[in-house]
């Protein structure tokens, strides 16, 4: 029982469930810290319904769909099971069913998020099915785009969807590019080369947005996403923590 509990957390990806914690950033930066609290219902919604269910589901069907990718990745031999506790076939079941009964919970509990939600499902599956067997840089181009989703979900809690959200995404979004390149890198999956290159090129063009947005419109939230992210970036550097994104 204790290993098939744990094959199956395993195939949902709980670890990497620490990214919804991007809706309470967003709750935080664009309605203050005193909403976590007001919101500390919607967001535990989102963990279950947007992450555990639907994420887990999404992460289940990576995993029933990169068999072979997994299996001649070095860090993931013996973690992704041919034939295991949780046979393969039944990998494809639990992604199906927990993405429908996730995303059935949003439209009953979270319906102002059901867009969003449908937008990260619909991301996620062509990335996962078809475009990064085609072009790794464009599927890390597409993927990165679900890290703003995240926190775009608690600025929609709070109804922030003002101008100043746009340099905030943008900077948001260039960050998680650099991550997924570098995990890439991790797998061999891409040159060194060109990761540094979207690195230096991204990070300068987000440091100039925040320069930007905190001078000229004397708005912050790009300048304290700028700073998480360069920490992120760097404990993303630290062969531990990478991996616990990774598995």
């Amino acid at each position: 029982m204790v290993l098939t509990l744990n094959e199956y957390l395993y195939t949902l990806r709980v670890a990497r469930l620490v990214s919804f914690g991007y809706s309470a950033l967003g709750v935080v930066l664009f309605a203050g810290i005193t909403e976590l609290w007001s919101h500390r219902q919607d967001l535990l919604n989102i963990f279950i319904f947007v992450g555990f269910l639907v994420y887990g589901g999404l992460y289940a069907l990576n995993k029933y769909f990169d068999l072979e990718e997994d299996l001649s990745t070095s860090y993931k031999k013996g973690l992704s099971i041919k034939e295991g506790v949780i046979p393969h076939d039944s990998t494809l079941f639990i992604g199906i069913s927990h993405i429908v009964i996730g995303y059935i919970g949003v439209l009953i509990f979270l319906p102002e998020l059901y867009l969003i939600t449908f937008l990260l499902i619909v991301i996620n599956l062509f990335y996962t099915t078809y475009l990064k067997k085609k072009s790794r840089l464009l599927a890390i181009i597409l993927i990165a785009s679900t890290g703003p989703l995240k926190s775009l979900l608690g600025i929609t809690l709070v109804s922030a969807l003002t101008p100043n959200i746009v340099i905030y995404m943008v900077v948001h979004y260039l960050f998680s590019i650099v991550i997924h390149a570098l995990k890439q890198g991790y797998k061999d999956r891409m040159k060194e080369a060109l990761i540094k290159t979207l690195e230096n090129s991204l990070m300068t063009a987000a440091v100039i947005l925040s320069i930007y947005s905190a001078i000229k419109l004397n708005d912050y939230l790009a300048v304290i996403i700028t700073i998480l992210g360069l920490i992120c970036l760097a404990l993303f550097r630290r062969n531990d923590v990478a991996r616990l994104f990774l598995r």
